[in-house]
């Protein structure tokens, strides 16, 4: 596809690492002048409203194609939304194509650049496959009155001295100053409940429900997020269900393999076989519990410890796979916290290594995470999460191993382990 040559990249930072805009603009002005074909990140400034365009594009005939590019999945098409694309991503395109035909750029069309839903790497990397175009042309013009209007309120509040008073609503998830907005949100509040929707905590407690009316509200609660209301004022009460622990425990087969693998994503798949931001395994923990009534205490005969890393910066899935197959029997139960995740892995490496399929898919799998899930065991030191990194603290509050913010280096949960891999890649 032409419009990936880009010719002129007219980025520019100041010395302190921050954009340097006036310079992007001048450069911006200057390239278009010269008629340069393709332009990476051109700017441009009207009325007080700024932007940056991924991708500017110039036609023979003097007009310009003008390319949103967004590090996200095309969506499947959907009754409610049959375009693979975020309503979001509309606005944003429409914005630019405001600033730009208000600096009078003649524009031709308005694409996004998704990438591909189902792209897999082959032995090279595809460009024109890893993206899908979709053109946002007539979308983008009939959105031009609600971009002024939006951009006048906007104006009322930036030059109103006083600030406004903070109303959620469902554009607040993942904004970067909700905790400056809710800073004076009480705690407890429905912004804690677990497994609630973002927008109907918003909803809530804009209406003044609180935290403890929220099962009144709310008839789908999940029991877990009962639980956790329930017990908030009780920290030295437990919920415990004996039958369903008993049940889980009886489904286990020893010896035991406790697994927990470690992965990185990369946007831009770097090995053959693989698909964009698939989480590709780089080490693994293993950990053998012989016999029911062993002694697991450190230096046992009855735990046995494998241990797998690699930070070569190769594709590492095959020695990984191969490891997995000397270190797990064929047939084994397998022991995972939120088993899907070990489950979906050792899946892909059977895909990606045929003779080694039906070892790797011959494990069952125990998953102790849903005990606490289903609200079979619970305690208020949990909180609203049933990760194990609440779970362990909170059933050995006295064991400091068992605190994750305790550990030594600084690498203490899978995002700092994906950023150490990344760097080491580097």
């Amino acid at each position: 596809k032409e419009y990936l040559g880009v010719e002129v990249d007219l980025t520019a930072t100041k010395a302190d690492g921050t954009q340097d805009s006036a310079k992007m603009l001048i450069e911006t002005d200057r390239h278009m002048k010269l008629g340069t074909k393709v332009l990476a990140e051109a700017s441009f400034r009207y009325d007080g409203c700024f932007c940056s365009v991924d991708i500017l594009v110039r036609n023979d005939d003097g007009t310009y194609d003008m390319y949103e590019v967004k590090s996200s999945k095309e969506k499947k098409p959907q009754k409610k939304n049959p375009r693979p694309i975020e309503p979001r991503y509309i606005k944003d395109a429409s914005y630019q194509r405001y600033v730009l035909e208000n600096c009078g750029v003649p524009l031709n069309r308005v694409y996004l650049l998704l990438l591909a839903r189902d792209y897999v790497r082959g032995k090279t990397l595809d460009l024109n496959e890893y993206f899908t175009k979709v053109d946002v042309t007539e979308e983008t013009a009939a959105m031009q009155s609600a971009v002024v209007a939006k951009l006048t309120n906007l104006r009322l509040v930036v030059t109103d001295p006083t600030e406004p008073a903070s109303v959620f609503s469902g554009g607040c998830k993942d904004c970067e100053y909700f905790n400056y907005c809710g800073r004076n949100i009480p705690t407890p509040s429905p912004f804690d409940v677990q497994g609630l929707d973002f927008p109907i905590k918003c909803q809530y407690h804009n209406d003044g429900v609180s935290f403890f009316d929220v099962p009144k509200k709310y008839l789908k609660l999940s029991i877990f997020a009962q639980r956790q209301i329930e017990y908030y004022n009780r920290p030295n009460d437990w919920y415990i269900d004996k039958s369903a622990l008993q049940a889980f425990l009886n489904n286990l087969r020893f010896p035991l393999y406790s697994l927990d693998f470690e992965t990185y994503q990369a946007i831009v798949p770097e090995y053959e076989g693989i698909s964009t931001n698939e989480a590709v395994p780089f080490q693994y923990s293993l950990h053998i519990m012989k016999k029911p009534d062993g002694d697991y205490s450190g230096g046992s005969p009855d735990l046995e410890e494998h241990h797998f890393l690699d930070i070569s910066g190769d594709d590492s899935r095959r020695a990984i796979a191969e490891s997995l197959v000397q270190n797990i029997p064929y047939g084994a139960c397998v022991v995972a916290w939120n088993e899907s995740t070990e489950r979906k892995i050792i899946e892909r490496l059977a895909t990606a290594f045929p003779d080694l399929k039906d070892h790797l898919l011959s494990f069952s799998y125990e998953d102790p995470s849903k005990l606490f899930k289903d609200g079979h065991y619970y305690c208020a030191a949990m909180g609203n999460r049933y990760s194990i990194k609440n779970v362990a603290p909170a059933l050995y509050p006295h064991d400091p191993n068992m605190d994750y913010h305790k550990l030594e280096g600084d690498v203490k949960n899978g995002a700092q382990a994906m950023a150490a891999i990344a760097m080491s890649k580097h």
